[in-house]
């Protein structure tokens, strides 16, 4: 069975409970990351996860000019 991931992200930000300050390119891409480094229990710490983003292409991290992600505390 084929897992749409864009039909995922929509269901995961369409929750009451996320704050959607974050744009969903932002959401998108966040996601994305957590997918490929997620460890055997399904978890991943904001520290790897900000470590892949800085480590990503400028093409893929940046949106007009700007960060996608500015900040650590902004994948929280």
């Amino acid at each position: 069975m084929k897992v749409d991931h864009d039909e995922q992200i929509n269901q995961l930000f369409q929750a009451s409970q996320v704050r959607s300050e974050a744009n969903l390119k932002q959401k998108r891409l966040v996601f994305k990351l957590i997918q490929q480094i997620k460890d055997v229990n399904q978890t991943v710490k904001v520290d790897s996860l900000w470590k892949k983003i800085m480590e990503l292409p400028d093409k893929e991290a940046f949106e007009r000019g700007k960060p996608i992600v500015e900040k650590k505390n902004d994948l929280v």
